[in-house]
């Protein structure tokens, strides 16, 4: 219950204390940025392994996701124009966020192998906490909520009810169905 609670906790105090200034524009060149992308790439390579994790949302709650897509969008730009001053400076950014997704979805693979081998209960616990959690950091870091305001708001929330209770029933039975034949 703790690791539940503390990584389902990680999740809604960073959506919650995340800065407001999630950059619309390019991510400036630096020596400090190239070492964020780096990082950033690893985070993004992360959540591809961890299972039930959104990179997009995780990258949304630490304040990268606008300013990766448009520095991408800004080079793929570049490239259309032949633009060779901002084609560097978009690899000078995407090369360490390259690097920083292979190194991370090698290092992630074998530590979340690690940890499912030894710790498989804590494991499950974090996995589920980050997975509950991510709803919440959805709702807290997009204009979800303005959609209640819609006069078709009560059948918007009436249909996503129904539709979650329809996929909880289906992933049973289709684990029902996968621990049978396994037998």
């Amino acid at each position: 219950w703790l690791v539940f609670c503390l990584f389902f906790a990680i999740i809604v105090v960073m959506s919650l204390v995340q800065e407001s200034g999630d950059t619309l524009s390019a991510i400036e060149v630096s020596g400090m940025n190239m070492v964020v992308m780096l990082l950033i790439g690893m985070i993004a390579s992360a959540t591809m392994v961890i299972p039930g994790i959104s990179g997009s949302l995780v990258l949304m709650i630490i304040g990268y996701y606008y300013g990766l897509i448009n520095t991408l969008r800004s080079f793929f730009e570049a490239v259309r124009h032949v633009d060779m001053a901002n084609i560097m400076n978009g690899l000078v950014l995407l090369v360490p966020f390259g690097i920083g997704v292979l190194l991370g979805g090698a290092l992630i693979s074998k530590l979340i192998e690690y940890l499912f081998h030894h710790y498989a209960s804590l494991t499950y616990s974090a996995i589920l906490g980050l997975v509950i959690a991510s709803p919440i950091a959805i709702i807290l870091n997009t204009t979800a909520l303005n959609d209640l305001s819609r006069p078709s708001a009560m059948l918007l929330l009436l249909s996503g009810l129904i539709l979650g209770i329809l996929a909880f029933f289906m992933t049973y039975y289709l684990g029902q169905a996968e621990t049978s034949s396994d037998l």
